[in-house]
């Protein structure tokens, strides 16, 4: 169970719903994906980083579309694209 060892934990979020683990799921060139976990409805959750600092203007941009497409994503898989 995702919610029960919390020694896993290494990050909250701003408003404490989201938690992040150190549970690497993926990594590429522009993100790394952990595993992480909703408190309000006790769901598994892919937590992105995006490494901002290694990437130049264009590619901040571009991310930014991406972003704002994944933003409006309706799909019964995907409970919600927020805090970026």
């Amino acid at each position: 169970d995702v919610g029960s060892n919390d020694s896993n934990y290494l990050f909250n979020d701003s408003n404490g719903r989201y938690r992040k683990t150190n549970d690497l799921i993926s990594k590429s060139q522009y993100r790394t994906i952990y595993r992480g976990y909703d408190n309000d409805s006790g769901c598994e959750i892919a937590w992105c980083v995006y490494p901002l600092k290694q990437l130049g203007e264009e590619e901040i941009k571009s991310m930014h579309t991406v972003l704002d497409d994944i933003k409006s994503v309706r799909h019964q898989y995907i409970l919600m694209c927020s805090h970026y």
